[in-house]
């Protein structure tokens, strides 16, 4: 993986990400565990987290939350496709595969295309990287936000461990740049994980 990411150096657990990656295979094996050790892990209470919601991981740039949540896709527990948010709102433009065909798309589950390569599962969760980097999307001269559209419309029909997020902003950042509807939509969605802000970038 280091090679193929040109960092320049190899991968290996430290002390900023291996509490993360602990927590995060309790979650992804669906084990009840990552409601109480998990939590504690993040130095929250037990109970702060809740396997029925999804992952919304958020760090500085470079520290790995985009591939360290990809290594994750193909789990036992809910299994998930990875979309970049810069490319949907790029997507969104197009004309006959955008706009509202675009949300239908990714609005619920995605049927999988294999279900052996993904456990047997016949539909599969979205994780959307990159969120809050993609602004404002365009579609027939209609500006929109497109990424406050699917969260709206998955929290009412893909809700649970099939939604998960990677975002380079802050907690603060994501809540000042959704409206508050959208925000409270997300902490209902999600459990937050938090790279600390001193962590180093692997690409340095």
């Amino acid at each position: 993986m280091a090679r193929e990411k040109f960092w320049p150096k190899p991968f290996t657990l430290t002390e900023w990400n291996e509490h993360i990656y602990q927590t995060l295979c309790l979650y992804f094996t669906g084990d009840a565990r990552f409601e109480t050790e998990g939590a504690e892990l993040m130095g929250l209470e037990p109970g702060a987290f809740s396997l029925k919601k999804g992952i919304l991981l958020c760090g500085p740039k470079g520290v790995g939350k985009s591939d360290m949540l990809e290594l994750f896709a193909r789990n036992p527990y809910a299994p998930f496709v990875t979309v970049s948010c810069v490319s949907l709102a790029s997507d969104y433009a197009k004309k006959d595969e955008g706009g509202p065909t675009l949300i239908d798309r990714y609005a619920g589950m995605i049927p999988s295309p294999s279900g052996s390569k993904y456990y047997g599962h016949t539909h599969l969760g979205l994780h959307l990287d990159d969120f809050g980097a993609e602004g404002e999307a365009t579609y027939m001269g209609n500006r929109v936000n497109l990424l406050d559209i699917l969260l709206q419309t998955r929290y009412r029909v893909a809700r649970g461990p099939y939604t998960h997020l990677t975002s380079n902003a802050s907690e603060d950042a994501i809540k000042q740049a959704y409206d508050g509807r959208v925000y409270d939509r997300m902490i209902q969605m999600f459990n937050l994980i938090e790279f600390d802000p001193a962590a180093p970038s692997l690409r340095e």
